[in-house]
């Protein structure tokens, strides 16, 4: 295979372009570079024959080296670079010993062509870019020759074996269409302008410089897009074939868009940074590879609208984002942080390195998706699929249920009522969107994270402690170690486990219900209700932090400090104690015994079924604002008449239609009035 040398080139393969500026003047400069390429292979290096020092004219010239075998061919093409260069190239190739083995002027207008083949030994050859007219050289010798009057830019095209040079078609700065349907293909050169570059066949090269660039009806062939140094934007459409797709080495601040689908053996981009693919109809294969170049940090999207889709880009470090298509898609990416948009079909996501996401944000039914299953997985909504090296998910407005696995997950539940389970590894962020969410939390350092008025949310977890993040209403505690958990500002409902537990409410009226063990309620400011299962069980309240209640089916409570209410939910008889405050106490169905200990109590008595109650310390004295307490007959349509008076021993028992009746221990008849009930 030959090898090439020349004065500022660098390391190439497949269909690549090589920037070339002018020569030293001889062979001895060529030596910046070394090339080397395979059967079939094309360099492509531009170059100019500008104002230089040799000769009494101006033009000067430009070699490169070519290291050639026995019995090997190369074939070179050399054409002015663009209309309005102004040069009319001339091909020289001297063999080692200085002498000329071939050469050609005009094969086409003023692009010149020339085959050779070397049968001797192999050895260096050179060949020499100049413009015609001016005399022949000594390759050794810096100061021979002279130049000639033609100067400009020139395209070299240096291949093995047989290759057909591109005809070259130029635009201008202007907007324009150019069209070229060469079998073999063209070279299409827009320049500026929003041009409108159409190859209907062979292998095209499409070049533009800026502006919005629209390339259609893209053949089957091998083609080469290159952008210039401005910011680009190319749209790219092709035929309706099954697509094979290959980006390599792409450099350069620009953005393709390839719309349809477009059946390429290799595609090489350069001055691209980011490129939008789409596939459209038919089985689409693609092979992405990476993308290079200085500043370069663009992302590759490709949109899958076909039945049947690959996409490989193990290779490549950039970030992707793959749109899927309707059918049974396959997509590996590589170690960027690529996201996957889910579709319908049985699919399959690996996104191999980086941190990568599959988004089923689109599906309104209900979605089922654990990434802890490395196999195929039934996801309801879209598809048996299966996930791996996948971190992130969005799911749908349906109910989901989204899993984790052992990395740090982020779960995004989206609309409806999501149950979001993180895994048990490294750190998680679990975030449900709208709706009643249900967080499952295993992590010690998991992040759960919802926005104001989202819905009423519940995380339940078997951690030894946890707190509400902001906008999270619920906790519940699974397991059965002690645990402390802390609320927040909003209505929080704290419920225990099986352990000794510490929950602690926040700023407003929170519910705080125990589980077994010794526990610690702390409700906090607000309008606190405790549900108490224990009497070893503590509650905990400030003064002046709202008006308090705990609720029990215990047979016996006494209200702590600063607690102000008692309601017993059970149905057999109960005994309540008060404190000082001015409390309310409600009991059940059945003979319950109430003790007020000082302050203005109230005895609920609002529904009939209360059973026979004995108040131990009713102080029926209206003198005494400070302890006078009451019977509240609220909403019973009853007056003071209406009850049932009557003097046993101890006391007096306050017979109320419905069937109840109230024993008020150490209290006379005459004592009683309306003033000592609420009607």
């Amino acid at each position: 295979m030959p090898f090439i040398q020349g004065t500022s080139s660098t390391q190439v393969s497949q269909v690549t372009q090589i920037s070339q500026s002018e020569n030293d003047g001889s062979i001895l400069a060529a030596n910046n570079a070394l090339t080397r390429f395979q059967d079939g292979e094309v360099i492509q290096v531009n170059g100019f024959i500008g104002d230089g020092p040799y000769g009494t004219t101006s033009g000067d010239f430009d070699y490169y080296v070519i290291a050639m075998p026995t019995n090997s061919t190369i074939q070179v093409d050399a054409d002015a670079y663009r209309m309005g260069s102004g040069l009319d190239p001339f091909l020289r190739l001297y063999d080692a010993n200085g002498n000329i083995v071939a050469f050609n002027d005009d094969s086409d207008l003023n692009d010149s062509f020339l085959t050779y083949t070397n049968v001797n030994a192999a050895g260096n050859f050179y060949l020499q870019v100049a413009a015609f007219n001016n005399t022949q050289v000594n390759p050794f010798d810096p100061a021979s020759g002279n130049g000639a009057t033609s100067t400009g830019e020139y395209r070299l095209f240096i291949g093995e074996a047989q290759f057909n040079p591109l005809p070259i078609i130029y635009g201008t700065d202007n907007s324009e269409t150019l069209n070229s349907t060469a079998p073999g293909g063209s070279v299409l050169d827009g320049r500026l302008g929003d041009d409108i570059l159409n190859g209907f066949g062979g292998n095209d090269t499409f070049i533009w410089m800026g502006g919005n660039s629209t390339f259609g009806a893209v053949s089957d062939g091998n083609d080469t897009f290159n952008g210039g140094a401005a910011t680009d934007n190319a749209d790219i459409t092709g035929s309706n074939l099954g697509d094979h797709l290959y980006l390599r080495s792409v450099a350069g601040v620009a953005k393709l868009d390839i719309s349809n689908s477009i059946y390429f053996n290799t595609l090489t981009f350069n001055s691209i940074e980011s490129i939008d693919i789409h596939g459209r109809a038919g089985n689409d294969s693609l092979t992405v590879g990476d993308l290079t170049g200085t500043g370069v940090t663009g992302t590759v999207t490709y949109y899958a609208d076909g039945d049947q889709n690959y996409l490989d880009a193990q290779l490549t470090t950039n970030n992707m984002r793959v749109f899927g298509g309707t059918g049974d898609d396959t997509y590996t990416t590589g170690s960027g942080n690529d996201h996957f948009y889910g579709s319908d079909g049985n699919d399959y996501y690996n996104g191999l390195g980086g941190t990568n996401e599959v988004d089923y944000s689109r599906y309104t039914r209900d979605l089922h998706i654990d990434l802890s299953n490395k196999g195929t997985q039934d996801t309801g909504a879209a598809g048996i699929d299966t996930l791996v090296n996948i971190q992130t998910l969005d799911g749908g407005s349906g109910f989901d249920t989204l899993i984790g696995d052992t990395a740090a997950n982020y779960l995004i539940g989206g609309a409806g009522n999501d149950t979001l389970i993180g895994g048990t590894g490294a750190a998680n962020t679990l975030q449900g969107g709208t709706g009643n969410d249900h967080y499952i939390v295993q992590a010690a350092g998991d992040s759960v994270v919802e926005f104001a008025n989202q819905g009423t949310d519940l995380v339940e977890t078997a951690l030894g402690s946890f707190t509400l993040s902001a906008n999270v209403e619920n906790l519940t505690h699974t397991g059965s170690a002690d645990f402390t958990g802390v609320g927040n500002n909003l209505k929080n409902v704290l419920i225990g486990g099986t352990g000794n537990d510490y929950l602690v409410g926040g700023g407003d009226n929170d519910t705080l219900i125990d589980g077994a063990g010794l526990n610690t309620l702390q409700g906090g400011t607000g309008d606190d209700i405790y549900a108490v299962q224990s009497n070893a069980d503590t509650v905990f309240e400030f003064a002046n932090e709202g008006i308090d209640e705990v609720q029990t089916f215990l047979a016996s409570y006494t209200l702590s400090p600063n607690v102000e209410k008692l309601t017993f939910i059970g149905s057999s008889s109960h005994t309540g104690t008060g404190n000082v405050l001015n409390n309310t106490f409600t009991g059940g169905s059945g003979d319950d015994t109430f003790t007020g200990a000082g302050g203005n109590d109230t005895y609920n008595y609002r529904t009939a079924g209360n059973g026979f109650d004995t108040i131990n310390d009713f102080n029926a004295d209206n003198a005494n604002a400070a302890e006078h307490d009451h019977i509240d007959l609220t909403g019973r349509g009853l007056n003071f008449g209406a009850l049932a008076l009557t003097s046993v021993t101890g006391g007096v028992v306050v017979g109320i239609p419905g069937g109840d009746a109230v024993l008020l221990k150490g209290v006379l008849i005459g004592q009683l009035d309306a003033g000592d009930f609420l009607f």
